[in-house]
């Protein structure tokens, strides 16, 4: 049996609420003004308004497809959340399946290619 304790270390989420309390080893990416954090366990955008489009795609070598989430397919959670003392607004969304993030070559967010930060 699995006990969190055994894998907790290894992926950006702090509890199994999935809050998404992200730490250092996630990877980061810059939209715009926003921030969008990938963990293997999911992702997590935080913005300063509402997208009625939001269309996340995120993949690997040769140009294959790890993950491909919309908001029109409701494969986001979205709720206002504090972050530095500014309201902002943040969809989530929590992998089916654990992704390795060093095979991460390419994130996109409607189409628009994403500058990681490091």
């Amino acid at each position: 049996e699995m006990v969190i304790r055994d894998w907790s270390s290894d992926v950006c989420s702090s509890d199994l609420t999935f809050d998404l309390k992200f730490s250092d080893n996630c990877r980061k990416y810059k939209y715009n003004d926003n921030i969008l954090y990938v963990s293997p366990l999911g992702l997590r955008l935080l913005t300063n308004n509402e997208m009625t489009d939001l269309n996340v795609v995120i993949k690997g070598e040769n140009d294959n497809i790890i993950k491909s989430l919309s908001n029109n397919d409701n494969m986001f959670s979205k709720s206002g959340c504090k972050f530095n003392g500014t309201t902002k607004v943040q969809y989530t969304n929590q992998f089916d399946d654990l992704i390795d993030l060093g095979m991460i070559r390419n994130v996109y967010i409607n189409e628009e290619e994403l500058v990681e930060i490091k």
